[in-house]
């Protein structure tokens, strides 16, 4: 067994495939943890495709590609490649377990596999060999494609057989490589487009009991949308999926950037919708919601209709207009016209049938300008004002019988005997009509003031938004529209591992970026003896846990302390290197 390639150190085997072994390994100079893949095939062919495919993908510096580090052969002519040891596990576990992923979380991984693959494809590498168990979630979430060309390397490029490829790998083959014909970047859209069917649905699109049955229907034959499976997916996603599974290349998105700034829409689009309570919106039958800032539309589809901003209505315009100030009220209106002597005259008052009616056209426009209050209380009079005698004081009332002019006397004259004070005549009896109700009058609200924010951490991280759940943000990071003008807070957390908050301020029309650098992480495991089991351990003197613990902290020199009632405590420094393990055995004795 192998103890040792060129300068790394091989600790464990911890993986198999068919062109040879993996092995967890050490870099004994600058003490990186790594993995290193061999190549253990006698056949010649096989070896040469590691050769080149070590080439290439040594080549390629993606955050969502497995970083190789170094390639050589060993003095016994095993070649081997060193790369980045993954943590977490193979998408393909978590299909099989069912795992309840959210929607929004699947439509992130799938656009960073298309990010990945995209860059590949931009340096001339299509991988030919995506599924799930060539995707790798990290336990921080970070996406990993894996294996670029190896498995591939094994099948002759030319032609396509059951040599070499199992019924689990065929379900992924698009129809150009059934048909041994060339493949190009759209080939690796057909197989992600499978992987993301199989992804949300959990179950494959093309299946089978036997291999030929598998390729004849990814030949002839269309799975049924997704939606038909999961209604909860988004229309949006569901035609983008069967656009990639078409059996023509050139009906599929032409390129995975491509695909990526669609799926990046989606997400957007899910994310808009569990971000309601930050939408700002006018109050009344014509209320439109201020529109998130919609992400730059592929040449190949407009952005999707969640996204799309409403015509603002004339109504949304006039709702808007700003309230002219008042300096009095209706009430301050005098109802009489100056006579001589001071006294008033009454107002004529207004015809029922016209211009009562137009009044109330007038007063129906005029209410959304002024005060609430105001428009209500001018709406309850003026219906009343053809049925009130003025609160002037009363002119002498008009006799029937006397057809001269009506004289109003100032005062009385000299000598001249006081003149009773006329009544007027009894009021005729009338149908009581009912009171008329004021009709209600929409409350124009405006609109709050709105930014947006974009997200960025240097790992993939939760976001929290003043207490609310957001989802996942990955180091590409994320845009966030119309929140509200003024302080926020955000969290950003890494499960099993910390969190890191950050207080931003959202300028009015403007937006702002926030962003939280996590550290380099490794792993710190801590035994003890029996005795003391369920001991408190503190990392720099705060509580990580209870002993045994396995605990992701920040890599570098730590102050590590185990302590238990009736027990010494023990103290002691520990170096936790990056992205690999630190193991600390602690005993602790008994007081006396």
């Amino acid at each position: 067994m192998l103890t040792q390639v060129g300068k790394y150190q091989i600790i464990e085997k911890i993986g198999v495939g068919g062109f040879g072994s993996v092995f967890r390994g050490r870099d004994p100079f600058i003490k990186r943890a790594v993995a290193i893949k061999t190549c253990q095939s006698s056949e010649e062919e096989i070896r040469k495709r590691f050769f080149r495919e070590a080439e290439y993908a040594g080549n390629l510096h993606h955050r969502n590609i497995t970083t190789i580090y170094d390639f050589g052969v060993t003095d016994d002519g095993v070649p081997y490649i060193i790369q980045e040891l993954l943590t977490g596990e193979d998408l393909d576990k978590k299909i099989k377990r069912r795992d309840a992923i959210p929607v929004a979380e699947k439509v992130r991984v799938l656009s960073d596999v298309a990010d990945g693959l995209g860059y590949a494809h931009t340096a001339g590498i299509v991988h030919r060999d995506i599924k799930p168990s060539n995707i790798r979630i990290l336990e921080d979430g970070t996406v990993k494609i894996m294996d670029f060309g190896i498995a591939k390397s094994l099948v002759s490029e030319s032609t396509l057989t059951q040599t070499g490829i199992t019924l689990g790998t065929a379900s992924y083959l698009a129809p150009e490589q059934i048909k041994g014909e060339g493949v190009d970047q759209r080939t690796d859209i057909f197989s992600l487009g499978v992987l993301a069917y199989e992804l949300l649905t959990l179950q494959k699109p093309f299946t089978g009991e036997h291999i030929s049955t598998v390729l004849y229907k990814i030949l002839n034959e269309m799975p049924p949308h997704p939606s038909e499976l999961d209604p909860g997916i988004p229309a949006s996603l569901d035609g983008l999926v069967m656009e990639c599974l078409q059996k023509d290349r050139e009906g599929r998105p032409a390129t995975c950037l491509q695909l990526r700034d669609r799926l990046f829409a989606v997400l957007q689009e899910i994310s808009d919708r569990r971000l309601q309570p930050y939408t700002s919106t006018l109050s009344g039958p014509e209320a439109t919601p201020i529109p998130p800032a919609p992400l730059p539309p592929s040449p190949l589809v407009a952005t999707p209709s969640g996204g799309l901003p409403r015509t603002e209505t004339a109504q949304a315009r006039l709702d808007r207009a700003p309230v002219p100030a008042t300096t009095g009220s209706v009430a301050d209106v005098p109802i009489g016209r100056p006579q001589a002597g001071g006294a008033s005259a009454p107002i004529s008052p207004p015809v029922a049938d016209e211009g009562s009616g137009a009044l109330r056209i007038f007063l129906g426009a005029l209410a959304v300008l002024v005060a609430g209050g105001v428009a209500v209380y001018y709406l309850v009079l003026a219906p009343k004002r053809a049925d009130r005698q003025p609160d002037a004081p009363v002119p002498t009332p008009y006799v029937a019988a006397t057809p001269a002019p009506l004289e109003i006397p100032v005062g009385p004259g000299p000598g001249a005997a006081p003149t009773p004070e006329a009544q007027p005549p009894a009021p005729t009896p009338q149908a009581a009509e009912p009171t008329p109700t004021a009709a209600p009058v929409p409350t124009a609200t405006r609109a709050p003031a709105a930014g947006s924010a974009f997200f960025r951490p240097n790992i993939y991280a939760q976001l929290s938004i003043d207490g609310r759940s957001v989802g996942g943000v990955a180091p590409a990071g994320r845009m966030i529209a119309s929140l509200p003008a003024g302080p926020h807070k955000a969290v950003f957390t890494v499960p099993g591992f910390m969190s890191i908050t950050r207080k931003f301020d959202v300028p009015e029309g403007k937006s702002v970026e926030v962003t939280a650098e996590f550290p380099s992480r490794g792993q710190l495991v801590v035994s003890v003896n029996a005795e003391a089991a369920g001991a408190e351990v503190l990392l720099d003197g705060e509580p990580i846990g209870k002993a045994p613990l396995k605990k992701t902290v920040a890599a570098g020199k730590h102050v590590l302390e185990v302590r238990r009632d009736g027990f010494e405590a023990a103290r002691r420094e520990v170096v936790v290197p990056e992205d690999d393990r630190e193991s600390v055995d602690v005993t602790l004795v008994k007081r006396n």
